[in-house]
């Protein structure tokens, strides 16, 4: 048993002035990475990382009547990986008329790509899932050639993906109501590994829930997922908004949770349905999941007639209902301190210690990036940025659609980056200067057998959650292998096998399990 070794992390120039938040000027461009698509109207909607620490970004390219689906992936230091697809793109006609199509990615434990997207003509689109080999390749034995195709009867999208612990594939969206092309429905679908979809899940592997009425189908409503995400228990979340006519002339708030099978948790809300109203327009765009069991949803506040908007959040108990201890009954509107009319919220983040930090982007005399962090309690934390706030200008519009965190304590955000009619894939890196406790049951970890052959085991107790990474290097600090264990930070016991390659010369290695700003290092023997 070894006990934890600790380090600061020496946090690096920054290119923007706030408490607590730096942008990472040894990434791309001073923090910044833009990568074009063929001159179109590019963006980013979704992030992944493999084991590896290469970064995949997956979004979509317009040119005006169609979109194509584009992977693009990055080494650490942010420069495009020409390794990776032609020259570090992977570009498919893969895509609708829809200008930023939310596609979505998931890295598989094997490094290998999945993602949900949507094709197909207005009037007939169609969910289809893709899977990638880790070098952009498509993978020809999913599906038919690497992609299967939804054939549901009516028009159905995608907008976010997650995959079960036994490899099963969540897919939530939106599926039009068979009364009306124009009203839609919560969507959530499961499918094997294969992505045939699993019929052991709702009706022939989907759940459709209409937010209308809980018994009327012809109650038309405009429901829509944006976010999901699987709970601890495998329960599943999904979050968005729903417009129902003619009770309602603005948007809330939605949430569902479904039980393993697919069908609505009737402990949940009202038969397994949540809606919050804040009084005006809302549309919840991503969710968040804390230990002790509460959900914080984050999205859009719209008001003046919709022409101005607001940040907007929630925070539930297990049971659906609003945590009064949060904001003013569980909910908070907060406003954009820079006298912006105009914000979007689109991305969210739990930090380990229970503060939120959202970000998306602002509208004021030039378009820039923003994130603003919150206390547990739903205040703005004054200490991060200004006032809680900070807006990150280099020179173009700049959007931001999703955040990722990163095992270091530092953030990816993804979006576009906008000059004149042309805009790119925008990747922005920032370290945060958050403190990790990284606290372990007994402040130590078992590693077994040492001296090794082919593997060793990895085993701690975690006592909160925390993201972490563990990693093997040689005696010159060279990287040998990367893991991102499936259970990334949570509470309790985590166990991980590493496999070595046969190639792997006898000698000493370094073992490193990272959280936040530490590490925690103990040496390991290779034997023939």
């Amino acid at each position: 048993m070894q006990k934890l070794v600790a380090f600061v992390v020496l946090l690096i120039g920054c290119s923007v002035t706030a408490q607590n938040l730096t942008t990472d000027n040894a990434f791309g461009q001073n923090g910044h990475t833009i990568t074009s698509i063929k001159n179109r109207q590019a963006s980013i909607a979704s992030l992944g990382l493999q084991s590896n620490k290469k970064i995949i970004a997956c979004g979509s390219a317009f040119d005006g009547s169609s979109n194509q689906l584009v992977l693009t992936r990055y080494s650490t230091d942010g420069l495009l990986d020409k390794s990776f697809g032609t020259a570090g793109r992977v570009v498919l006609p893969i895509g609708t008329y829809m200008q930023y199509e939310s596609n979505s990615v998931h890295i598989l434990k094997n490094n290998s790509i999945l993602v949900a997207a949507t094709d197909g003509a207005k009037s007939d689109q169609h969910i289809v899932l893709l899977k990638f080999h880790p070098n952009g390749s498509q993978d020809r034995n999913f599906g038919k050639n690497g992609i299967a195709r939804v054939n549901l009867p009516q028009k159905s999208v995608a907008s976010s993906i997650a995959v079960q612990s036994d490899g099963k594939i969540i897919v939530g969206g939106k599926i039009s109501e068979e009364y009306s092309l124009d009203y839609t429905d919560f969507l959530v679908g499961r499918f094997l590994p294969n992505g045939s979809p699993d019929e052991s899940f709702g009706v022939n592997g989907f759940t459709m829930i209409n937010f209308g009425t809980t018994t009327n189908r012809h109650v038309v409503s405009e429901d829509v997922v944006h976010s999901l995400k699987i709970q601890p228990d495998g329960k599943i979340i999904a979050a968005g908004f729903t417009f129902a006519e003619p009770s309602n002339s603005t948007s809330d708030f939605a949430m569902l949770r479904l039980n393993f099978d697919g069908s609505p948790d009737t402990t949940f809300g009202k038969n397994g349905r949540v809606i919050t109203n804040f009084g005006r327009g809302e549309i919840a765009e991503s969710i968040q999941l804390a230990d002790d069991g509460k959900i914080l949803l984050s999205g859009i506040y719209y008001y003046n007639d919709d022409a101005s908007q607001k940040i907007c959040l929630a925070k539930y108990n297990s049971d659906g209902t609003l945590d009064t201890n949060f904001g003013i009954n569980g909910k908070v509107v907060n406003d954009f301190n820079n006298d912006a009319n105009s914000g979007f919220a689109f991305a969210s983040h739990l930090q380990p210690d229970g503060k939120l930090i959202v970000g998306g982007y602002v509208d004021n005399t030039s378009v820039d990036l923003f994130l603003q962090r919150f206390n547990a309690d739903g205040t703005p934390d004054v200490s991060f940025g200004f006032d809680g706030q900070l807006t990150i200008d280099r020179g173009a519009d700049e959007t931001a659609n999703v955040i990722f965190p990163l095992a270091d304590g530092s953030l990816l955000l993804g979006g576009g980056s906008r000059r004149g009619s042309k805009r790119d894939f925008l990747l922005t890196k920032v370290k945060t200067h958050l403190k990790s406790n990284f606290k372990f049951g007994a402040d130590s970890f078992s590693v077994s057998p040492n001296p090794f052959k082919k593997y060793i085991d990895v085993e701690f107790n975690m006592i909160q959650n925390e993201p972490i990474v563990i990693e093997v290097r040689d005696a010159l600090g060279n990287n040998v292998t990367s893991v991102v264990p499936e259970k990334i930070g949570g509470k309790g016991g985590v166990s991980e096998r590493i496999n070595f390659p046969d190639t792997l010369s006898a000698g000493m290695y370094y073992l490193n399990i990272s959280a936040g700003d530490r590490v925690s290092t103990v040496r390991i023997q290779k034997h023939d």
